[in-house]
């Protein structure tokens, strides 16, 4: 079994959770249409006042563990007063996983005297959902949400939910919570009866209540499983249900179906098997994924996101994000700035030309529109003022001038000014650049000696227009699946002389724009577009060994890819891609590998989609390969002396991936990110590759560095110098260690041509 299902440090510290948001479309069908299944009868309430425990669950790493196991032992003191109870309020909106030191947790919950209540007060899902379900009854505030959605992780329950859900609630609606991942709501959690009590009253009286009231331990409820009968039926019918199939449409379909084919295993076992037996099934069937070949590539992903929050709450900035301005135009500034509001910061656009704001405002309204007519808010937060006055005092400014605009350094330098603090003990405003490719000393040079430490660079690659559509969803959502999987990451870029506040405020701006961060070095062009140009020069070395472009794409789409490379070339137009390429030659180590087969296609004329040819023809509606792309390859194959081989589609993306990885590998060994958790997060979340591969550098892990070590030699000698395996990874495996075992790192903040 993986240490991680048997480590008390498997869950990750919490994250802050965002503002709540309205629930998505689809959350509220799937919550209308959930089953109805009988439930206890609700509980009343009674006025007299009475003294009760409290203790207060932030975290289930170790030592939150340990502080809640210290005051279950501290409660037994009270065992004797039938009126007495331990109310657990639990605020743990990023539990992670489960593991067989929370299920024995759960169990010491469900058994102890006095009795244990929970309080649902914000957003829970995960194992501090599952332990919710041990306490004798659950009172939730009206807006608590829970999801018990390990399912998204290709696990089943590991901390009792497969037996003491259908117990509270039937068969058919714990399959659909546990097999969806569903999150509802407080009152529809009532209606099922995985919550006894929705209330807003004085919490005293009500625990009083309930503790006189003598509930049973979780294990001896029975309003979901008095009827065997239509218990077993339902389970038959999940087992034969194929339209719409159980479980995430995101997981892979072999995955998904082993995941679903577990919880219903698990949940049947609650009529079939005893409490205890029952217990221990869960614990193998959630062993048995833990140790599949999915899962521990989610898990791995799952746990980077909340490592990037513990290291933003370390910060000793004192003033949390609320409000910050923008100048400098551009699309991409009117997308943050709609993408802000409706995260709940309050936004200033500010500039000293009336011509230039009345186009920022124009086109920050016109990204708002769609979002605003689905009945979001946001437009009252967005506020319009010409000139600088109303900067100072502001946590953050950023400029979103577009490219390399020759005037960036005047502006922040106009900005510095009107930022200046008037005493010393006053907030600093942070200033960010939000260049492509911002030069951090360079543009600090600019500046005077006190606003250096201020100055910050932001990559926001993956805020496009129809991602702002994900601000609706709860934070677990966005980090788990789908198409926000793939809505980027923001790109923290440090100078030498910026300082911690500053790193600070911009880790908070990522949180209220539901995205991960990465503290990245100084480099050419994002993270996320390095490892996407690796993904190319992968794929065009497949088209060197005899794959058609067609064949290329097709391949990494079936297997999960967010991006088909030549469609993508296509898109962008052959020439604007080589220009990219040529940006990012001297970013890699020697120069960047081509087939030839781009200039041979662009002297033809085929320059991309625009032109109606390019690595497809566009003539028709569904892009198709052109009957001549075949002889333009081999053609450039011949020049080149390269023979076709042919590679199967399994070979396709095997190199493709070998492609990101030693380009992320060199990113790693060069000091450029803090550590691989970081990289695989961005591949995944920024580059697109399938998330069930667990980026690139997990992936190495599994497929085994030594041999992956091979597989890039051997591609060095035959293709060049960008496919030699940095000397990081023989130092790994003459250890035996794996990337995720590399301890964290400083970043780099020399540029490359001076490292």
């Amino acid at each position: 079994m993986a240490n991680a299902r048997n480590s008390p440090d498997a869950t990750q510290a919490p994250q802050t959770a965002p503002p709540a948001a309205q629930h998505s479309r689809s959350d509220k069908a799937a919550t209308d249409s959930a089953p109805q299944p009988p439930t206890a009868p609700r509980l009343a309430t009674v006025s007299e006042p009475a003294a009760i425990r409290r203790f207060r669950v932030r975290q289930l790493d170790a030592p939150g563990r340990a502080a809640l196991r210290s005051c279950l032992r501290d409660a037994r003191a009270d065992a004797h007063d039938a009126s007495a109870a331990l109310l657990l309020v639990f605020d743990v909106p990023l539990a992670g996983v489960a593991d067989a030191d929370l299920a024995a947790l759960a169990t010491e919950i469900e058994l102890a005297a006095p009795p244990v209540f929970a309080l649902i007060e914000t957003d829970l899902s995960g194992a501090a959902a599952e332990l919710t379900l041990a306490a004798r009854a659950r009172i939730a505030r009206s807006g608590a949400t829970l999801a018990f959605d390990a399912v998204r992780l290709a696990l089943p329950p590991g901390a009792g939910a497969s037996q003491r859900l259908p117990r509270l609630v039937g068969a058919e609606a714990a399959l659909e919570l546990l097999c969806s991942g569903l999150r509802i709501d407080a009152a529809t959690a009532e209606v099922l009866g995985v919550v006894d009590l929705v209330t807003e009253a004085r919490l005293a009286p009500v625990v009083r209540h309930l503790a006189r009231a003598a509930l049973p331990p979780a294990r001896a409820r029975r309003e979901g499983i008095t009827e065997p009968l239509s218990f077993q039926k339902a389970i038959a019918a999940a087992r034969t249900r194929s339209a719409p199939p159980l479980g995430p449409p995101d997981l892979p379909p072999v995955a998904r179906d082993m995941v679903v084919g577990q919880i219903i295993d698990g949940i049947e076992s609650a009529v079939l098997l005893g409490f205890d037996a029952a217990l221990n099934r869960e614990a193998t069937l959630f062993e048995e994924a833990f140790d599949g070949p999915v899962a521990p590539a989610l898990v791995h992903l799952d746990r980077a996101w909340p490592e990037r929050a513990a290291r933003a709450g370390a910060s000793s900035a004192p003033d949390l994000l609320t409000r910050i301005a923008l100048t400098g135009g551009g699309s991409r500034g009117a997308t943050l700035a709609a993408a802000a509001t409706l995260a709940g910061l309050g936004v200033l656009l500010a500039d000293p030309s009336a011509p230039h704001l009345s186009l920022a405002e124009t086109r920050t309204r016109r990204a708002l529109e769609p979002l605003l007519a689905e009945g979001r808010s946001g437009a009252e937060r967005l506020e319009v003022q010409q000139g600088w006055d109303a900067l100072r005092g502001l946590p953050m400014v950023i400029e979103t001038l577009p490219g390399h605009a020759a005037a960036r350094p005047a502006l922040l330098a106009d900005l510095a000014a009107a930022t200046t603090q008037d005493a010393a003990d006053d907030p600093a405003t942070v200033l960010v650049s939000g260049s492509d490719r911002p030069d951090l000393d360079q543009l600090a040079d600019a500046l005077p000696a006190e606003a250096r430490a201020r100055l910050i660079g932001l990559r926001l690659p993956g805020l496009r227009l129809p991602d702002l559509r994900l601000q609706g969803m709860r934070l677990p959502e966005i980090r788990q699946g789908g198409d926000a999987a793939r809505s980027g990451v923001v790109e923290i870029i440090a100078g030498n002389a910026t300082g911690p506040e500053a790193i600070h405020m911009a880790q908070e701006l990522a949180h209220a724009l539901a995205l991960p961060w990465l503290l990245v070095g100084p480099v050419e062009g994002f993270i996320s577009e390095r490892l996407l140009w690796a993904l190319r020069i992968g794929a065009d070395s497949c088209l060197d060994a005899g794959a058609r472009p067609a064949e290329v794409d097709a391949a990494v789409l079936r297997a999960g890819f967010a991006l088909r490379p030549y469609r993508q070339i296509d898109a962008l137009g052959l020439g604007g891609a080589e220009a990219d390429r040529a940006r990012l030659q001297d970013a890699t180590t020697g120069a960047l590998p081509q087939t030839g087969l781009a200039g041979a296609l662009w002297r033809l004329g085929w320059t991309g989609r625009l032109a109606g040819l390019g690595y497809y023809d566009y003539a028709t509606a569904m892009p198709t390969e052109h009957p001549d792309i075949g002889m333009v390859l081999d053609s450039v194959r011949t020049g080149r002396g390269r023979r076709a081989q042919g590679l199967t589609p399994g070979q396709i993306v095997n190199r493709c991936l070998l492609a990101v990885t030693v380009e992320a590998a060199r990113l790693l060994a060069e000091h450029r990110v803090t550590d691989a958790r970081a990289l695989d997060l961005a591949a995944v979340r920024g580059t697109g590759l399938p998330a069930h591969t667990g980026g690139p550098l997990h992936w190495a892990g599994r497929r085994g560095l030594l041999r992956v070590k091979s597989e890039l030699s051997r591609l060095a000698q035959e293709e060049g110098a960008f496919w030699q395996p940095p000397a990081l990874i023989a130092d790994l495996v003459k250890h035996g260690r794996r990337f995720e075992d590399l301890p964290a790192q400083d970043v780099n903040l020399t540029p490359r041509a001076e490292a």
